[in-house]
């Protein structure tokens, strides 16, 4: 046991502090009454309160919050089917909270940049590997050729 008022470790027979020379057993007994009073108070006849409800009260320790119910949207597919990156990283933020949610959302993205993969990539290499100086020059003598008509 510590003094109150200084911090000065005390023994259970000391009723003053050596240090600061306060009181210690007036201060619990006050202590005990006060609380004593308070509970007689609150579990009064007259009192709406009953002791054995207010025993039941839910604590911090106990309170577990509600999970919103997860019931998935065909939009989290298509979400994750146009955006492949938000959807994984939602299948990723997701998979313990809203399983359901998760699996519709990783699944779009999946198909999706499986997609971006087949025929996204192919027609980017084929543009890449075009002779593009040849095709400005066509285009070219096309526009000339049109000054004729």
């Amino acid at each position: 046991m510590y003094c109150r008022f200084c911090g000065n470790k005390l023994s259970d027979e000391d009723k003053k502090c050596p240090s600061c020379g306060k009181e210690v057993e007036e201060l619990v007994e006050v202590k005990e009454e006060k609380i004593k009073i308070e509970e007689e108070e609150l579990f009064s006849k007259d009192n709406i309160y009953d002791k054995n409800r207010y025993a039941m009260e839910p604590t911090f320790e106990n309170y577990k919050p509600e999970k919103p119910e997860d019931t998935g949207s065909i939009g989290y597919g298509f979400l994750g089917f146009f955006f492949p990156i938000i959807g994984f990283i939602l299948f990723l933020v997701w998979k313990n909270d809203k399983p359901v949610s998760a699996k519709q959302v990783g699944i779009g993205a999946l198909i999706g940049f499986i997609l971006w993969i087949v025929i996204i990539v192919p027609i980017i290499c084929c543009c890449a590997s075009m002779d593009w100086d040849q095709i400005i020059k066509d285009v070219e003598n096309n526009q000339q050729m049109l000054k004729y008509f």
